[in-house]
């Protein structure tokens, strides 16, 4: 439900809690791609433009945090810290990790990174507890998320890793990841 209160513009929810409209990020129904073949497919939507993150299992989205994706924005991923656009599958899972860059003027070393999953080469999702900027720009091109929605995305997402492991590597199989702008 929207209405108007004080001269601002509010929203309801279902609990009957009411919020600015100003203060929100909605996130609209995108179109199911075409690989969606079943209900049962698990299968991560990211939007760059949105810094969105929707989880679907089938045509059902079943989770959305914000993102930060990568400092370039738009940009093109080899020229600038963007994010690749594109359609993706994770390859890589581990618990934690060493994350570093070595570009000059912007080097960076951070051990112990949560709920790491590689989807392209060096980009990957991962828990950031070193910045709350979600929503906005923020990374070198992966997609950071809060320390618990990795946790759920991780989760959520194959490959399995085992109890008792580490990580894991699969060679195709992983879940999908759509990146769009």
């Amino acid at each position: 439900e929207k209405k108007v209160h004080a001269g601002k513009t509010v929203l309801g929810s279902h609990e009957g809690v009411w919020v600015q409209e100003s203060l929100l990020t909605m996130v609209e129904p995108r179109e199911v791609p075409t690989f969606v073949k079943n209900d049962t497919l698990r299968w991560l939507d990211i939007s760059v433009r949105d810094q969105t993150l929707v989880a679907y299992r089938g045509k059902q989205p079943v989770y959305v945090t914000l993102v930060s994706t990568g400092s370039g924005g738009m940009g093109d991923p080899e020229t600038t810290h963007s994010t690749p656009r594109g359609l993706f599958a994770i390859f890589s899972k581990h618990v934690s990790t060493k994350m570093s860059g070595d570009e000059i003027g912007s080097e960076y070393l951070i051990d112990d990174v949560p709920y790491v999953q590689y989807f392209h080469h060096g980009y990957a999702l991962h828990g950031a507890f070193w910045h709350d900027n979600f929503g906005r720009v923020q990374s070198h091109g992966c997609v950071n998320l809060a320390p618990a929605d990795a946790a759920w995305v991780f989760e959520f997402t194959g490959p399995e890793v085992p109890e008792g492991w580490h990580g894991r590597y699969v060679k195709g199989g992983g879940t999908p990841v759509l990146i769009r702008p």
